[in-house]
């Protein structure tokens, strides 16, 4: 079967950022993975409802991925197959995350159990240092946003020890229905002999309007049998 896009690096089981402020987001995406000499691109559409998110992947081939709770149903009507797995905690996918976390009030970190160390104003940007909850403080250090215009510019993971960990660069910003957003979003992923780029460019967001009837309704066909596996 080919391979799952979108998974491996790109399933994180974390705590669940979505917020009551919108009830369905239609956004499409595209993103692209570089490691190494290779790259990966992934183009498509993200579908969120409030109970469940739907991906419908176009390239490089057909391929749809529901979320719900604690389960992601993978299918490929092309190749007549599907998979779904089934996790210990909550699905969500960083590459939404993301988009998701900079609609929230400074990426959802307090809803993570970050608390504030201090701020600072240098020039036009102001800079929040947010200290890990307990449970994570035995791995990461502190966080720290940038925000310009009331608009977050930079995020920076660190270790215990001030290392970076990641970082991401947001640009581009539009504003629809009261929402505002970046379109293009930069992240970095420090390894110890390699750096992990992703590169997401999202287009047409629309927030609280009426999801297609394929995707509220959709179900698989009947002849479709499903390949469950414990993730």
């Amino acid at each position: 079967m080919r391979k799952v896009l979108f998974l491996g690096l790109f399933i994180l089981l974390v705590f669940c950022l979505y917020s009551q402020k919108y009830d369905t987001i239609q956004v499409g995406i595209n993103r692209k993975i570089i490691t190494g000499g290779s790259e990966e691109s992934v183009s498509g559409k993200i579908y969120y409802d409030g109970d469940k998110t739907t991906i419908v992947i176009s390239e490089p081939l057909l391929q749809w991925m529901i979320v719900e709770d604690n389960s992601m149903l993978i299918y490929y009507p092309d190749e007549l197959k599907a998979i779904k797995l089934n996790t210990r905690n909550p699905v969500t996918l960083p590459f939404f995350k993301t988009f998701i976390g900079v609609i929230n009030e400074n990426l959802g970190l307090a809803e993570l159990g970050y608390t504030i160390d201090r701020n600072e104003v240098v020039e036009d940007t102001l800079f929040l240092y947010w200290n890990p909850p307990q449970v994570l403080a035995k791995t990461f250090g502190q966080h720290i946003l940038k925000l310009k215009d009331n608009k977050i510019v930079y995020s920076e993971q660190q270790n215990k020890k001030g290392k970076i960990l990641s970082k991401t660069i947001y640009s581009d910003y539009m504003e629809v229905n009261n929402f505002t957003f970046p379109l293009q979003v930069e992240s970095y992923v420090y390894e110890k002999k390699s750096v992990s780029v992703e590169l997401i460019t999202y287009s047409n967001p629309i927030f609280n309007g009426k999801l297609p009837e394929e995707i509220e309704l959709f179900t698989l066909p009947d002849n479709i049998e499903v390949n469950e596996i414990d993730w």
